[in-house]
């Protein structure tokens, strides 16, 4: 079902159908200017209801679509609702959703900016094996001082027990870990 979801997402936000006139001709069909019309509700909706199911992979994608919506997708950009599902997904163990949550607190999207805060998630992300987070952690060392330093791996301790509690209660609302 993983390998599913992100294939057909994929695959739908690439797709586009032309719409043509009610009676169109021949030489209407030609114009490349014809509007195109995307669809994405049918496909929304079975992200969603997967990620209600608690998917992670459809969490994350969902994630995705909120912190950078798809063109002409009608989706409204939401960084708080982006970061909910980025954190949730990171708390089942998505470990590029773990990186995202590093990387909204790298820059304060929408939570308040904490370099320490954000780079004990890109540490995390990087002890799981993300290759992302290992680059952040590398491109982002020098920009903090070595109690920084020292402070995000004690959070990353935090972190970590934070996952273990997570799974243990199964209870993955960011509201429930002061995140809101």
């Amino acid at each position: 079902m993983k390998q599913g979801i992100g294939m057909a997402l994929a695959l739908v936000l690439v797709s586009a159908i032309p719409v043509a006139p009610a009676q169109a001709t021949p030489s209407d069909r030609e114009n490349e200017s014809m509007p195109y019309q995307y669809i994405y509700l049918a496909d929304f909706a079975r992200l969603r209801h997967h990620a209600e199911l608690g998917n992670v992979d459809a969490l994350f994608q969902l994630g995705l679509m909120h912190y950078d919506p798809p063109e002409s997708s009608g989706i409204g950009q939401s960084y708080r609702r982006a970061f909910a599902l980025f954190f949730e997904a990171a708390l089942r163990g998505h470990t590029t959703a773990q990186h995202n949550v590093g990387a909204m607190y790298w820059n304060g999207d929408y939570v308040a900016q904490n370099p320490v805060e954000g780079y004990a998630w890109f540490l995390l992300a990087a002890s799981n094996g993300d290759s992302a987070g290992k680059r952040k952690q590398k491109l982002h060392a020098p920009d903090l001082t070595a109690q920084q330093i020292e402070e995000a791996n004690v959070r990353v301790k935090d972190l970590q027990a934070l996952l273990v509690k997570a799974k243990h209660n199964r209870d993955y609302d960011p509201h429930h870990y002061n995140i809101h």
